[in-house]
């Protein structure tokens, strides 16, 4: 068992990440160095199809591995630097193996096997483009295809590279915030949001 802890309600500043895994089941906590206590306020953690945890804090990736706690470092450029002190809300890994990456700061994809880092952010002046940089919660359903829920614009649906995003808004009918994204067997989505529980038919938009 993971926990992973911040030291204010606003899930900033500092925080903890802590192991169940002795035989007396105490939780200890696995720290980057002995003089570095602490890490970034931990959102999350994500294990990795290899094995490697993910930790997701509200200043980039830390992963664990090999017993050690370090700073992802997924290359240079300036979508690295973003992601590197992003606030990370979600990972999710797509059917073709890339990891997705749903952050305060835009959307970002990370292609394993070549190394590349892609950044989607808000463009005012771009209807195609991911309604918002503040990104919470991703799903992928059975069609594999990739839903992204905003904090206050809504839910947005990646068609590809070339189109973009769709964008679905509707204050009223409560595709605003959301926070999670739940399939159903039948195809519906089942949306998280802070006007309630919200039913979402992909099929119609609605």
């Amino acid at each position: 068992m993971w926990i992973g802890t911040g030291d204010s309600p606003s899930g900033v500043g500092h925080g903890g990440l802590f192991h169940r895994a002795t035989p007396d089941n105490e939780f200890v906590q696995i720290a980057p160095t002995p003089d570095q206590p602490s890490i970034p306020a931990v959102r999350g953690v994500f294990e990795n199809p290899d094995g490697e945890f993910w930790v997701l804090t509200h200043r980039g990736i830390w992963v664990y591995r090999h017993g050690r706690l370090s700073k992802l470092d997924l290359g240079e450029g300036a979508a690295a630097e973003f992601l590197d002190t992003a606030n990370i809300q979600e990972i999710a890994i797509g059917p073709e193996g890339n990891h997705w990456i749903a952050t305060w700061s835009g959307l970002f994809r990370w292609d394993g096997g070549t190394g590349t880092l892609t950044h989607f952010r808000h463009n005012l002046l771009d209807p195609h483009s991911i309604s918002s940089n503040e990104l919470i919660s991703l799903h992928f359903d059975h069609a594999g295809r990739l839903w992204i829920g905003s904090d206050a614009r809504g839910l947005n649906l990646f068609r590809s590279e070339d189109k973009g995003f769709q964008r679905f808004f509707s204050p009223e009918l409560g595709l605003e915030t959301v926070s999670e994204i739940v399939e159903t067997s039948t195809g519906d989505l089942w949306l998280a949001s802070f006007s309630g529980l919200v039913r979402f038919d992909p099929a119609t938009g609605t």
